[in-house]
């Protein structure tokens, strides 16, 4: 494991001058070492990029130094156990997509957590997931996807990793239709829109944020979207139950900490990061990823983490046999 401070050494010099001046005021920092928050994937990935937005205001509105450490590893589990095994003090928070601790405790019940030993608090924001395809391609339409000719080539579906929100839904599009398609499973977006781009995969199923500003631009076509109505970043994108598929599926991204927080202590962290939230800048980055930010309260949180587990399970059920990890 290693740390990584954020990018320019003139956040740092901020920060510092920043923590320095409430002391001089007499407005000491609320800790002397710095706010660690773990993120389950490598540099650069979305969940990075959100990390690495929100801890320079962070740091300045909780008057104490911030860092972003990736842990990228076994689906996110090494990012989790990693934080379960550090005081519930508050300095070392998780910065995560629900699909971490909402669908790998349920498809690997070996994994060594639940989502009930983590406690919420602050929700990010919600996304979720696009079906795309080629805008040279034999497929231009969910209806193209679901009637291809058995005499044309296989229908080669792409989706990030197995288990996945997208692996979720390539599965329930065969069920629903009758079909078999090729999975092919990807650890990164560059590849899988690279095979997209050169016909090697006729659809792919990516999240709505990652996927948003390739719509926009042309370079790939939306078939449609997993939310439950049309986003207005992507109005052109019919939604999945549009189509005649009653599936709605929606995931969020949040900072959680080790459950046994205080009280008191969630309730700060809360209040700083939906006060980082409000900032223009920040919202303007959101946007433009097709994204909204959503301040909620811990126990709004809580109650929102208690349902995803529990639509996730009724989701995931008929594909357990065929997806869950065994020891």
């Amino acid at each position: 494991m290693r740390y990584r401070w954020p990018a320019t050494a003139a956040w740092l010099a901020a920060t510092l001058c920043a923590t320095a001046a409430a002391a001089a005021d007499g407005d000491a920092p609320t800790a002397t070492r710095p706010l660690r928050l773990l993120v389950p994937h490598q540099a650069g990935g979305g969940t990075d990029l959100l990390a690495q937005l929100l801890a320079p205001p962070l740091a300045r509105a909780l008057q104490q130094a911030t860092l972003v450490q990736n842990i990228p590893g076994a689906g996110g589990a090494v990012a989790v156990s990693t934080l379960l095994h550090e005081p519930a003090d508050g300095k070392t928070l998780l910065v995560t997509a629900s699909s971490h601790i909402v669908l790998a405790p349920l498809l690997n019940p070996a994994i060594g957590f639940a989502s009930r030993d983590l406690q919420p608090v602050a929700l990010l924001h919600r996304d979720s997931v696009s079906i795309l395809a080629s805008t040279r391609g034999r497929v231009r339409s969910l209806s193209d996807l679901r009637t291809a000719s058995p005499d044309d080539p296989p229908v080669r579906v792409g989706f990030m990793g197995i288990g996945s929100a997208g692996h979720l839904l390539a599965l329930r599009l065969q069920q629903d239709w009758g079909r078999s398609f090729i999975e092919v499973p990807y650890q990164g977006t560059a590849p899988a829109l690279r095979d997209l781009a050169a016909h090697d995969l006729e659809a792919l199923v990516l999240t709505t944020s990652s996927a948003a500003g390739r719509i926009a631009d042309g370079t790939v076509l939306g078939l449609g979207v997993s939310d439950a109505q049309r986003r207005p970043c992507l109005p052109q994108v019919p939604t999945l139950r549009e189509q005649g598929l009653p599936m709605v599926w929606e995931s969020w991204s949040g900072v959680l900490a080790p459950a046994g927080l205080p009280e008191a202590t969630a309730q700060r962290l809360n209040r700083a990061v939906n006060q980082v939230l409000a900032l223009p800048e920040v919202q303007q980055v959101l946007q433009r990823q097709c994204l909204q930010a959503l301040p909620a309260s811990p126990g709004a949180f809580d109650a929102l983490l208690r349902t995803s587990v529990e639509q996730a399970r009724a989701e995931v059920a008929p594909f357990l046999p065929r997806l869950a990890v065994r020891p």
